[in-house]
């Protein structure tokens, strides 16, 4: 198998998880639209988001320079 589709096969099969993650934050975040006196309501399921990708994205590293 090239080495353009060793990478992206793994990808193509975890993009599911990372959308239904993105999906239920996105929901939580949804609510602050209708109270944005509450930053509390935008800002928690914001840093989840990002917590999120950022602990994909730093897996996806890790295992692409073990290889």
């Amino acid at each position: 198998m090239p080495i353009t589709l060793a990478g992206t096969f793994p990808q193509a099969f975890d993009i599911n998880t990372k959308l239904y993650i993105t999906a239920v934050y996105g929901s939580q975040g949804q609510t602050a639209r209708q109270a944005p006196s509450a930053w509390w309501l935008a800002l928690f399921p914001g840093l989840a988001i990002f917590i999120t990708v950022t602990i994909f994205n730093l897996l996806g590293e890790a295992l692409s320079e073990s290889v």
